[in-house]
């Protein structure tokens, strides 16, 4: 579509970490493995452990992705109409 669409870093950051607790969810019945102890720079003790998602936690996601939404919907509206 040839949007000039750009995401800010630290929106990209919250999707990637949402990603990761996402595939922890539905891959690993929400407990911590290697790979997401690495990356939130947690505690290797941490593994295996249930990674906790609070209210706070899914308004900050929530919000970043229905901010992008939105953002792609301007553009789309401002290109085609």
């Amino acid at each position: 579509m040839s949007l000039d669409f750009k995401i800010p870093d630290d929106d990209k950051s919250i999707i990637e970490e949402a990603y990761n607790v996402r595939n922890i969810w539905v891959h690993n019945n929400g407990r911590k493995n290697q790979k997401l102890v690495e990356y939130l720079g947690l505690d290797t003790k941490d593994i295996g452990q249930l990674f906790t998602i609070n209210e706070t936690y899914l308004h900050k996601v929530t919000q970043c992705l229905s901010s992008i939404q939105k953002q792609f919907h301007k553009l789309v509206l401002k290109k085609f109409t």
